[in-house]
């Protein structure tokens, strides 16, 4: 008899030492690879299911072990929803860790320059950033057109153009507060004593600046389409942009873009025609971009009232401080263009 409980203690120990010795590996990574594979986690899922689910895509050893690590850590009532990137040389620990502090597989966004709010919206909401109609709401908001010192009623223009991260879902407003923080953090470079000047002088640069990123194709002419509507303005002339007739359009009157325009077209009644007004719009037609916002600090110096395209694939235009000029450019472009029709 002493003989058998001898056996079995030594039993006893061997299966323990192997029990502890089977959960200390499976702690573990479940492998050196390194290569990131998205896992979801649903609203409300519970950690028998998330665990389970690591497990089918080979991320962890054993998903007892992972549940139950969970439940002694008092982990599992702490995870956060969302999507995210792990690796199969993540520990089980490790695991935890980005699940627990939500640090979900971000979304790339890019947003071209010159895109006005309700394309910018369009894009976040087909990237499953943000609704469009949250988006759109929020670049209203009072409160952070205040904290920002922006003059309009929405923060169209100073939405700033570039590649962001943000999470699935994100609330709107740290959306567009992303937006403008970088919008400012680009101005401390091109013009770093914007801060000395009053919102509505801030705000005039960026209209200009918008109507300029949609006037210029090449960068070599950006800040000599900028002097050109300084130069109109200092004269008192309207400015005759196009851009801001397709404004009109598209974003006032909900049409189509299209390539060109017709007479009939820059008669549309609008505060923003600047064929019809003296002086800028009341406001941004567009989002600038880096270039645009630089020119409109830094016009080139030039005496130059009119341009007209001379190159449509390069972007290129002629520009003039006569109308004689201008009009003898825009007959000889003209004339070039009916004749390849």
């Amino acid at each position: 008899m002493k003989n058998f409980f001898i056996f079995f203690s030594i039993i006893v120990l061997i299966a323990t030492g192997f029990g502890i010795f089977y959960i200390v590996q499976s702690l573990e990574p479940q492998s050196q690879d390194t290569k990131k594979v998205s896992f979801f986690v649903e609203k409300g899922e519970t950690l028998s299911s998330i665990s389970s689910h690591l497990y089918e895509k080979s991320l962890i050893k054993d998903e007892l072990v992972f549940k139950y690590y969970g439940i002694y850590k008092k982990y599992d009532a702490k995870l956060k929803e969302g999507e995210y990137e792990i690796s199969p040389s993540h520990s089980v620990e490790e695991i935890y860790a980005i699940l627990l502090e939500g640090r979900q597989q971000l979304i790339s966004v890019t947003i071209p320059e010159g895109y006005t709010s309700s394309k910018i919206a369009k894009i976040l909401e087909d990237k499953g950033v943000v609704s469009s109609d949250e988006f759109l709401e929020a670049i209203k908001n009072k409160n952070l057109l205040e904290v920002f010192n922006i003059p309009f009623d929405t923060a169209e223009g100073f939405l700033f153009p570039d590649t962001y991260s943000f999470q699935e879902d994100y609330p709107a407003l740290l959306v567009v507060q992303s937006f403008l923080k970088n919008f400012f953090k680009n101005m401390d470079e091109i013009y770093p004593s914007y801060t000395k000047l009053t919102p509505k002088q801030l705000a005039d640069k960026v209209i200009l600046a918008s109507i300029v990123e949609r006037e210029y194709k090449s960068r070599s002419e950006v800040k000599k389409i900028a002097s050109v509507f300084y130069n109109r303005l200092d004269k008192g002339m309207m400015l005759q942009s196009c851009a801001t007739v397709m404004y009109v359009l598209t974003e006032e009157m909900g049409q189509d873009h299209r390539d060109r325009l017709f007479f009939d077209d820059l008669e549309v009644p609008s505060d923003y025609n600047t064929y019809q007004h003296v002086g800028l719009p009341p406001g941004a037609i567009s989002n600038p971009g880096y270039y645009a916002l630089e020119a409109a600090f830094h016009p080139d110096n030039t005496d130059f009232i009119f341009f007209v395209v001379r190159d449509r694939d390069k972007g290129l235009h002629r520009f003039s401080s006569k109308y004689s000029d201008h009009e003898a450019a825009r007959l000889e472009y003209l004339s070039g263009f009916e004749s390849k029709n």
